[in-house]
């Protein structure tokens, strides 16, 4: 269990109990009833998605809109808490057996069960309550005969009718970073967007006291990756580390994601080190070291660097070691820092560090980084590189990214990935990760047929 879990797990609860909450309000009301039903479903299923986010399995969001009409049709002459029970049961099955990405049964089980009772109780509750209460949480009346009152019908038409507003402010805030990162992608592909709990695995400590996110698949693996982040304080937990993460685990892959100094739970160095303590090589070795260890020697190796990670891979390339493959995505040869302030000040927000380098120890640092330099560095009879661009990318890494590529050596593969933003079509909004699944299924894709294609020569 990590932080960045745990938090998404408690705020996906509170939602997820709101959303059951209000269905079950609205599923009461008589007129109009057939949209009643509709609506309360869609409100029911929408719970049910999130819920089963919590055990890793993934849909998007089409699919629990398009499942909430059929489960009203079936269910519109079920009233009683316990039939709705059953329901509820039913939803979350359905979601688990279309999963697009791997979960354990036992939670699936589980889970299942939980969100059942979960169901039932709030049924139960909504149809007890006394008149008082209704009036300031719009419960239904518990008259002797069942049916809610006049006053008490508005009421709950009000508050559950109250909710689609709210439904769709709350789309248009998630649309915001969507449009934002996303120009050039249509509204409509938000139907393709799942919602997603940060998990990169189980926690491991490296040799080098870096922290590590191992995810293994159910059968055995058809390779093994070592993936390093980008630039965001979550480190692995990232949003735009989990698509890579999780389709590269779909595919088969055993993924074991390194968290840099300063990112994650792997801190920097104090200041009583040496500046040498900065130097990642010695984690690119624990990493790998962990890798062969954990993996039969006859098992490919992929390393891959999504953006700041590039340092990581091309450093990995000027050493002895030679995986099958080298990843670099998102990758670009900025110019050496000068005396800027931003870049200065987000190094030690990055890391969130406590205590701040002169401007002279952080350029230092900063060349542990220079891409150019470390490209200049890779060996002759180094590990074929796949270069794998974003058709919709950030301005400068565009740019950047061209040094990069005229510096690498061959062999050396390029290809883009269309419709494809830096971060992989992701983003996080309270904690939960939004992202489509065809970034992910596109990038374990081009990474699976640079793999077959130089290990058939």
């Amino acid at each position: 269990m990590n932080r960045y879990w745990l938090d998404a797990v408690i705020f996906a609860i509170v939602l997820i109990a709101v959303l059951r909450f209000y269905g079950s309000i609205v599923l009461r009301i008589q007129y109009p009833r057939w949209l009643m039903q509709l609506y309360g479903w869609i409100l029911c299923t929408l719970s049910a998605w999130i819920a089963v986010a919590i055990i890793g399995v993934w849909l998007p969001l089409w699919i629990p809109l398009l499942i909430a009409p059929v489960i009203a049709l079936l269910a519109h002459s079920s009233t009683s808490p316990r039939h709705h029970a059953v329901w509820n049961g039913i939803i979350v099955t359905v979601l688990c057996i279309i999963s697009h990405f791997p979960y354990s049964l036992i939670n699936a089980v589980g889970l299942c069960f939980l969100y059942a009772c979960l169901g039932f109780v709030i049924d139960c509750l909504t149809d007890t309550l006394p008149k008082n209460i209704s009036r300031f949480f719009a419960f239904i009346s518990s008259e002797h005969d069942g049916v809610i009152s006049k006053r008490s019908m508005q009421l709950v038409k009000f508050s559950g009718i109250a909710v689609l507003p709210l439904l769709i402010i709350a789309g248009v805030n998630l649309h915001r970073p969507f449009k934002y990162k996303l120009a050039r992608i249509e509204l409509t592909s938000f139907l393709h967007f799942g919602i997603a709990i940060p998990n990169a695995g189980k926690k491991v400590v490296l040799q080098d006291s870096h922290v590590a996110w191992l995810l293994e698949p159910e059968s055995p693996p058809i390779g093994g990756v070592v993936f390093y982040h980008g630039a965001n304080r979550a480190g692995s937990h990232q949003y735009a580390a989990f698509p890579i993460q999780r389709g590269l685990l779909a595919a088969g892959y055993t993924v074991l994601s390194v968290d840099h100094l300063g990112y994650g739970e792997t801190p920097t160095p104090n200041q009583e080190q040496t500046l040498e303590a900065w130097n990642p090589i010695t984690t690119a070795r624990a990493a790998n070291d962990f890798l062969d260890k954990t993996l039969a020697s006859n098992i490919p190796r992929i390393v891959i660097g999504h953006s700041m990670g590039t340092s990581e891979v091309l450093r990995l390339l000027g050493t002895e070691i030679r995986p099958d493959l080298a990843v670099i995505a998102a990758g670009s040869a900025p110019d050496p820092p000068k005396n800027n302030d931003y870049w200065y000040e987000r190094f030690h927000y990055d890391r969130s560090m406590k205590w701040q380098l002169t401007k002279e120890d952080w350029k230092y640092i900063h060349n542990y980084y220079d891409n150019r330099k470390l490209a200049a560095n890779v060996r002759p009879n180094h590990t074929p590189i796949l270069f794998v661009d974003f058709e919709i990318e950030w301005p400068n890494v565009r740019i950047q990214r061209e040094p990069l590529w005229d510096a690498l050596p061959m062999p050396r593969m390029r290809v883009e990935l269309p419709e494809t933003t830096h971060y992989l079509n992701s983003f996080e909004k309270n904690k939960l990760i939004f992202f489509c699944n065809r970034a992910a299924r596109n990038f374990s894709r081009v990474v699976d047929e640079a793999r077959n294609q130089y290990l058939s020569q």
